[in-house]
């Protein structure tokens, strides 16, 4: 545009001077011959006409091509004006998404920190744990009883050693013989205070009326263990098989212990969290998840393994009406077995004893224990259960009848 400008310019600047020079001649010419003058002036009109018209015309193509020029440089300058706009709304957008990107990013890092900590605090509270279960492993001894010297299994973690004496036949309750709190308080699966390890187990002193009948010790095996904190128990230890059993089916068990006892129950990786109420309602909710989960009982001193004095039949019978298990002693484990809930195991455990008091013979019966020879045989109501089952035991003096008539 400047260059045509500059030409422009030119081009009238050498107009001027033509005409100026014309003129000049013009006056010359006059002076001397008017008709010469005229004729010279016509002439030199016809040239600055045609001058001025070639000069009009190239004057106007310029303009045009400027005017064109012009145009495309304004298309172009609109073009980028509209790309500019484009490439910083999308700058602008980059730079938010970014700022957002970011905020995520220190929001993930703090979740992350968060994490990081609540990560920290469960693995040392596993170690504490871990570490309270070594020191009480360590001060949980094998029993040794005085009249048997026997010790437990090195395996076996005897978790409550409890005396059971043998009771009187017509002193047994007609309900549901529940564990102890002996065998139910914190030293039978709390971890929160170590158990001291169990002294030898004194003999027991029958009285006259049970001078031949052998004592009963009652060993609770279980790997269930808690921790209590401020506002939380952590249990560890329930096999994975039994999680289905505090769950319940289709959460029913958990929902029925959340609604009872105002707690909260978790899962995560196989331990159990009770959070929510207060201590008591927490301690309350764990001792009825543990009482109605599986336990191994072991009978040392129960005579399992005398098909005499405690048949299959009785075994069935108890399998049948209390749900448990009953193992006799093998060659690879020497001690009897049942397995079940607590208060179950216990219950059965009571029958079996007083079945076994009451097989033996005539002579050594403690008094009270089995009635007078009637007709050859010996009738004897044994005992009552969990649910109010009596068992009538049939027995001839040989031992070679028995049986079992549940009302």
């Amino acid at each position: 545009m400047a260059v045509a400008m500059e030409d422009f310019r030119s081009e009238l600047q050498r107009a001027r001077e033509i005409l100026y020079k014309v003129d000049k001649n013009i006056k010359k010419i006059s002076g001397r011959d008017p008709t010469e003058a005229r004729n010279a002036k016509f002439t030199w009109n016809m040239v600055i006409w045609n001058v001025h018209g070639e000069f009009n015309l190239s004057c106007r193509n310029k303009l045009e091509d400027n005017q064109l020029a012009i145009s495309d440089v304004e298309e172009k300058s609109i073009r980028l004006i509209n790309n500019e706009s484009k490439l910083r709304r999308n700058l602008e957008e980059k730079d938010h998404l970014l700022a957002s990107k970011a905020k995520e990013l220190d929001d993930l890092r703090v979740q992350f920190d968060q994490q990081k900590k609540v990560i920290e605090d469960l693995s040392t509270q596993v170690n504490d744990m871990d570490r309270i279960k070594e020191e009480a492993l360590q001060k949980l001894a094998a029993p040794r009883f005085d009249n048997e010297q026997q010790t437990a299994p090195a395996s076996v973690i005897p978790v409550e050693l409890a005396i059971l004496e043998e009771p009187n036949v017509s002193s047994l309750p007609e309900t549901e013989v529940g564990p102890t709190d002996g065998e139910r308080d914190g030293s039978t699966f709390v971890l929160e205070e170590p158990v001291s390890p169990p002294a030898v187990v004194e003999q027991f002193q029958p009285s006259e009326a049970s001078a031949s009948v052998k004592p009963s010790v009652l060993v609770v095996r279980s790997d269930i263990m808690h921790k209590s904190t401020d506002n939380s128990i952590i249990v560890i230890g329930i096999p994975t098989w039994q999680i289905g059993l505090v769950i319940g089916q289709r959460g029913r068990n958990m929902l029925r212990l959340e609604r009872g006892y105002g707690v909260k129950l978790s899962f995560a990786k196989g331990t159990l969290y009770i959070t929510g109420g207060d201590q008591t309602r927490r301690q309350a909710a764990l001792k009825d998840v543990i009482e109605n989960l599986p336990v191994v009982v072991e009978c040392p001193l129960l005579p399992l393994e005398n098909h005499n004095r405690i048949s299959n039949l009785l075994l069935k019978e108890m399998c049948q009406n209390y749900d448990v298990k009953i193992s006799r002693p093998s060659a690879e484990n020497k001690i009897g077995i049942i397995s079940g809930r607590i208060d179950r195991c216990r219950t059965v455990y009571h029958l079996l004893n007083n079945a076994h008091a009451m097989t033996l013979p005539h002579g050594n019966n403690p008094k009270g224990l089995v009635d007078d020879l009637v007709n050859g045989e010996f009738v004897s109501l044994a005992c009552t259960g969990t649910v109010g089952y009596f068992a009538l035991y049939t027995l001839n003096y040989m031992g070679k009848h028995e049986s079992v008539v549940p009302s």
